[in-house]
């Protein structure tokens, strides 16, 4: 029925107000094109690898990621790794929502504004495993009221991503239009980010000159090519330390950065703020745990 659902979704909209699907999908498994509905869509990858295209560019998501798409915006998924992937879709149509609602709490606006990757915490992660087990029983087994019923779980969904949730401002990849010997660039660095990678050696890679592959580079994302991989590196690290315990230095170095004491220079730049500074306060909002880390 859920597989129905989804390929008809595109389609007709006018009668959905909210629907949650899981699915298991195989690595290789990958959607031949992007569709777009218009509502909301809410997406948890339980388990697995994915990688995620919006708007002709691209994400790659791991367990535990959430992905809202916003109505209207392209995408489609690949599902990548050896291992099968789960994923849990809630469909929202943000017109069956209160008014008062959306207008009272900021952070449904921001949420739904644009398509976005957004990191939870363990304590939201579990709080959503919570919350999908009482909407499927509701959706299969409705009681007297169950659009009521439902309407109260997706506004307990916002308010989950509100305390518990941190907005991820990823660096899409490019999916089409950008020069190929770019493209490939990209994929590289998204892929292998965490390892020594330089302008220099990927020129070579590619048997380029240097200064003209960074021009290429530059010409086609707007940042040179070190900009860029800090802020895939940095994005990153932003996840880690919101959905881990490790410690600063081992996010700094699983992240490719040759020391912590860079990480916390880029990262500071970058954020306004340490990274000791950005785990305290999402773990205080979030009121997990008592915020410390270790260096």
């Amino acid at each position: 029925m859920s597989e129905i659902f989804s390929e008809n979704l595109s389609q007709n909209t006018d009668n959905v107000k909210f629907y949650m699907e899981t699915q298991t999908r195989n690595p290789s498994f990958n959607m031949p094109y992007e569709h777009s509905h218009d509502i909301l869509e809410f997406y948890f990858l339980r388990k697995g690898q994915c990688d995620y295209m919006v708007n002709g560019s691209y994400v790659k998501l791991t367990a535990g990621d959430v992905m809202i798409i916003a109505p209207h915006d392209r995408h489609s998924t690949c599902y990548t790794g050896k291992m099968p992937s789960e994923r849990v879709v809630i469909y929202i149509n943000m017109n069956a929502l209160p008014a008062c609602f959306i207008e009272q709490f900021s952070a449904i606006r921001t949420f739904s504004a644009r398509s976005n990757r957004i990191a939870v915490v363990k304590s939201g992660i579990l709080a959503l495993e919570d919350l999908f087990r009482r909407f499927s029983h509701e959706q299969i087994s409705p009681g007297s009221s169950p659009d009521d019923l439902l309407k109260i779980y997706i506004i307990e969904l916002f308010l989950i991503l509100q305390d518990k949730g941190q907005l991820i401002n990823d660096t899409f990849v490019p999916q089409l239009g950008t020069d190929a010997t770019v493209e490939q660039a990209l994929q590289i660095i998204n892929n292998d980010y965490a390892s020594h990678i330089s302008l220099e050696s990927m020129a070579s890679n590619f048997g380029l000159n240097p200064a003209y592959f960074s021009w290429k580079f530059k010409r086609s994302t707007g940042h040179t090519f070190k900009e860029y991989l800090n802020n895939v590196r940095i994005r990153t690290a932003m996840h880690k330390l919101l959905v881990t315990d490790d410690s600063i230095t081992k996010i700094a170095l699983a992240c490719g950065f040759s020391s912590s004491n860079y990480f916390k220079d880029v990262f500071r730049r970058l954020n306004g703020c340490s990274p000791r500074e950005y785990r305290r306060r999402a773990t205080v909002s979030s009121k997990f745990g008592s915020g410390t880390t270790q260096d």
